[in-house]
């Protein structure tokens, strides 16, 4: 005797809402020519901050950076808006601005503030654009969304409700090869840039290289020293690099051409650097796409 049993399987499915990072593209060319000098408007997403004499430089992150007139402390006032697609750090020596435009190093006058200049160039030397193919992410659409899912769906395990997506799905990294010293400003410990007696020296996020600025504008030392490098500190004698699991110091050798001196390591996370006197202050930074459970600073 043969006995046959059918059924039903019910699928289960929600509803969830959550906000949708959509990347923007641009070809380098677009990138490439998007300076513009503008008037000063409200930034979107402020990050960095760069002092030089009586002036701020604030970047919005991907879209450029803003000039503020810091003579009364208690009234500043905006001047410009510079727009440099691709734009993540500014730097100022000798009345000179120098900003990575996506891949690039370029240069701005500051002489005359009523007739702001791009005076120089130096193309593909900061590995930390986004790309999507051959295009550059310069910036991100944030869209809320509400889609019907599979109950208990892997996406949603993690309780996260902030997604970074694309329709091609194939993110990638280009893999294109502040202290004192000369008239220079004042960067945070996150600086991926740093000034040491006229020479500009930048981190991303395997290689440490060296720009000429003071007899022309071009590289003249790249070097691969490690992964995950985030944050540059340098002073008269050495340079503090942060990466995401320790610190590297590098002597500068009062040249182009530093070398490896010594490090410490620590658990995995985000790690500013900035050194004041004798002592370097890490703060091992938790949370987000960081690692580390903990906050931490060492001394």
């Amino acid at each position: 005797m043969i006995f046959s049993f059918s059924g039903c399987s019910r699928d289960c499915t929600e509803f969830r809402t959550y906000i949708k990072y959509i990347p923007l593209e641009k070809t380098i060319t677009e990138i490439r020519s998007s300076f513009k000098v503008d008037v000063p408007k409200t930034l979107d997403n402020p990050k960095k901050i760069y002092i030089y004499g009586k002036y701020l430089f604030i970047v919005d992150e991907f879209k450029g950076f803003q000039i503020v007139d810091n003579s009364d402390v208690n009234n500043p006032m905006p001047l410009h808006f510079i727009h440099l697609d691709g734009c993540t750090d500014v730097s100022v020596n000798n009345g000179i601005i120098y900003a990575n435009q996506g891949p690039d190093i370029v240069s701005l006058s500051i002489d005359n503030l009523a007739n702001i200049q791009l005076t120089g160039r130096v193309q593909n030397v900061m590995n930390t654009a986004l790309m999507i193919g051959n295009n550059f992410i310069y910036d991100y659409d944030k869209v809320e969304v509400t889609e019907e899912v599979p109950c208990g769906s892997s996406a949603f395990r993690s309780g996260r409700n902030d997604f970074f997506s694309a329709e091609k799905n194939d993110f990638s990294i280009t893999n294109t090869g502040s202290s004192g010293g000369n008239n220079s400003g004042t960067g945070g410990s996150l600086a991926r840039m740093s000034f040491v007696e006229g020479i500009l020296y930048l981190v991303d996020n395997t290689s440490l290289t060296t720009i000429e600025v003071t007899n022309g504008f071009k590289t003249l030392y790249t070097g691969n020293i490690g992964f995950e490098i985030e944050t540059i500190f340098g002073t008269a004698s050495h340079l503090f690099i942060g990466t995401s699991t320790g610190m590297l110091i590098y002597n500068r050798n009062n040249g182009y051409q530093p070398t490896y001196l010594s490090g410490i390591s620590h658990a995995r996370g985000c790690d500013p650097v900035a050194v004041q006197g004798n002592y370097a202050y890490v703060t091992v930074r938790g949370n987000g796409n960081c690692g580390e459970a903990n906050n931490e600073l060492l001394v």
